[in-house]
């Protein structure tokens, strides 16, 4: 198994949970909870690319900004979706 297929089945299995009620966790407590990891992990990439990236070979600096790029979409996305539950 990839290790996208792993988060899709990991996420699909925290979804079902969430919509059964187990552990009374709200579709905004869980939200919030997403959005909160994905801020830390933005930091520490941020960090990393900020304190490291003059030592890093091009390629792997490139990966870096993009992925922190990524998450940033994510983050936007995830902040729009959890305004439109609250």
């Amino acid at each position: 198994m990839s290790f996208s297929q792993t988060i899709t089945v990991c996420a699909s299995a925290n979804l079902r949970a969430v919509s059964k009620g187990r552990g009374s966790v709200s579709i905004q407590n869980e939200l919030n909870t997403i959005t909160s990891t994905m801020n830390e992990l933005a930091v520490r990439i941020t960090s990393l690319v900020e304190s490291e990236g003059k030592n890093m070979e091009s390629d792997v600096y490139t990966e870096l900004v993009g992925a922190e790029r990524t998450i940033g979409a994510l983050l936007r996305r995830l902040t729009r979706v959890a305004a439109r539950v609250s």
